[in-house]
């Protein structure tokens, strides 16, 4: 049986087109650790295998690890604890938890562990993302740099050591390191979730950029450093 010519033209430009668009998928999971746009699109909402596609080095707990005391299952907490979930979701702290696509809940108090539960799959040694944690660590480091002698305050303006941004905005001089700290800086941030595309995907752009200080530089002021402003990477400041 002989297939007509137009019939056949269309399977050869269907095929082509197939083999094209598996190359172009190829060629960009491949490019993916180079170029923003590809991160974005083959890597995805960010995980705990991110730790397999950046470059990172370990750093080793010195010993002994620190392990939280352990209250019984029926201490006097164990009542409160569970009637967290009750409200939000008419049923237990389990249900909630589990519908919540929570991994990991544990609840400390005075250094003591009152309740610790894993779910989908996850326990004690699994890895798990730390996302905002990691300011924490930040302002480890920035502690440690003045001990150290490389930074001399919290009080030390950002263009210290971003001189660039003083051209771009005089204001940033009024910007401190405490306000960054604090996330205080006036700063505009549009936390969009994951739109590699948006000009307002800043969680996207500061994720996979492949030159966070060039991003950084691009930067600009929307709000009073020290003050809360909606929109701004920026938290209200505490009620005296």
């Amino acid at each position: 049986m002989r297939v007509p010519q137009p019939i056949k033209l269309l399977g050869i430009g269907a095929g082509s087109l197939l083999v094209f668009a598996l190359v172009v998928v190829v060629a960009g999971y491949l490019a993916a650790p180079t170029f923003y746009l590809t991160r974005s699109i083959f890597w995805g909402e960010s995980d705990y295998k991110d730790l397999e596609r950046f470059p990172a080095r370990t750093i080793h707990n010195a010993p002994p690890t620190f392990r939280f005391d352990e209250l019984p299952a029926d201490n006097p907490y164990a009542s409160q604890i569970a009637a967290i979930g009750r409200d939000s979701s008419n049923g237990s702290l389990e249900d909630y938890l589990e519908a919540s696509g929570t991994t990991a809940f544990l609840v400390v108090h005075d250094d003591e562990l009152l309740s610790e539960r894993y779910f989908d799959g996850y326990d004690e040694t699994s890895m798990q993302t730390s996302f905002s944690m990691a300011k924490s660590f930040a302002s480890a480091l920035v502690g440690i740099a003045i001990d150290e002698g490389h930074v001399k305050s919290v009080d030390e303006p950002i263009t210290n050591y971003l001189p660039e941004l003083i051209e771009k905005d005089k204001r940033f001089s009024q910007i401190t390191i405490m306000d960054l700290l604090t996330m205080s800086s006036g700063i505009k941030y549009e936390e969009g979730g994951f739109l590699p595309w948006s000009e307002e995907a800043d969680d996207t752009k500061t994720y996979y950029s492949t030159n966070l200080r060039k991003l950084a530089l691009n930067c600009r002021i929307e709000g009073k450093p020290g003050e809360y402003s909606e929109g701004t990477w920026a938290i209200k400041p505490a009620p005296e």
